[in-house]
């Protein structure tokens, strides 16, 4: 009987190995639910709620900073012991050098591997202005798409590490 995230497992047959071919399997299991963790109740639902953060593993922090200051109208701020992050609304993007991660970090940090999609209240047609005006290329776009909250227009550009940048404006 082995206690994992407030089941019990019973097994009759444990595990099988084959090391030839690298395989693990795993024999007939029941599954109770039982108290078996002290802080972990049946009337409790854990899951998540929103985000707080995210990583973005940047070629050049001062580029990456000057573009989502700039064109997104983030705010660049100092935390820890050196470190930098984008603030914007109730959320942030922290910045990591590549080949200069903080620990712990992804599996394979990489540049231009996010595709993020941003919030405004502002409607597209300010926003093709604004990014001609400073000569950012428009991907795509206005296009509808749908959020997470209901239909909106979308709008796509690449920032200095060619991650993927979706603004969107719920009408």
């Amino acid at each position: 009987m082995q206690c994992l995230f407030g089941f019990d497992y019973t097994c009759k047959k444990i595990f099988k190995s084959n090391s030839l071919k690298g395989t693990l399997s795993v024999g007939s299991c029941t599954v109770r639910k039982r108290q078996c963790c002290p802080d972990m109740s049946e009337n409790v639902e854990c899951k998540v709620e929103s985000i707080d953060h995210i990583v973005l593993t940047v070629a050049n922090i001062d580029r990456s900073i000057t573009f989502y200051t700039n064109i997104l109208g983030m705010t660049a701020k100092v935390f820890g012991d050196g470190r930098y992050a984008l603030h914007f609304g109730t959320q942030k993007i922290n910045l990591h050098q590549i080949g200069h991660e903080f620990m712990p970090h992804a599996f394979k940090p990489t540049c231009g591997s996010v595709d993020i999609c941003f919030v405004t209240k502002q409607p597209l047609d300010l926003w093709m202005d604004k990014l001609k005006a400073l000569r950012v290329t428009v991907e795509e776009g206005p296009v509808p798409r749908t959020g997470a909250l209901a239909p909106m227009n979308s709008l796509y550009i690449r920032d200095p590490d060619n991650n993927l940048v979706e603004i969107a404006y719920y009408s």
